[in-house]
């Protein structure tokens, strides 16, 4: 049965997804997961989703973000040009006061040195709906 906490994380995650479908962007779930698979022989062994490399080759088996969202993010150029981009998001939903750990931190530190932008949604889809409406995402 899941936790109360996983249950508040995925209807938080449930309303991004509606607020992408709003505003018509892409979204992908993301999550880190370990399972444990038969492996050769009928060993059990882990077999990590999710997995992660920072820029130093390093690999991470925890800390993706729930969604990767895609959105089109318009701008005029210096000759006032629109212009329209794809830009990479990742979000982490979190219920209530919940924080990153050290891992998710260090995926989001990582994702921002890349030119990628990092929200945390706290209860509700409406730090996501702010950063796309600052952004110029036209909703459908």
């Amino acid at each position: 049965m899941p936790s109360r906490a996983s249950v508040a994380g995925n209807s938080v995650i449930a309303a991004v997804e509606e607020a992408c479908a709003l505003y018509g962007v892409r979204c992908y779930r993301q999550q880190s997961r370990a399972v444990t698979v038969v492996g050769a022989g009928g060993r059990p062994r882990p077999m990590f989703v999710g997995q992660w490399k920072d820029r130093f080759g390093t690999r991470h088996t925890s800390g993706m973000p729930d969604l990767l969202l895609s959105p089109n993010i318009g701008f005029e150029d210096r000759e006032g040009f629109p212009v329209l981009i794809c830009a990479v998001l990742w979000v982490e939903c979190k219920a209530g006061t919940g924080k990153l750990n050290s891992e998710q931190q260090a995926f989001k530190e990582d994702a921002e040195e890349a030119g990628a932008y990092y929200i945390e949604c706290h209860d509700s889809a409406e730090q996501v709906m702010r950063w796309f409406d600052a952004q110029h995402v036209r909703k459908r």
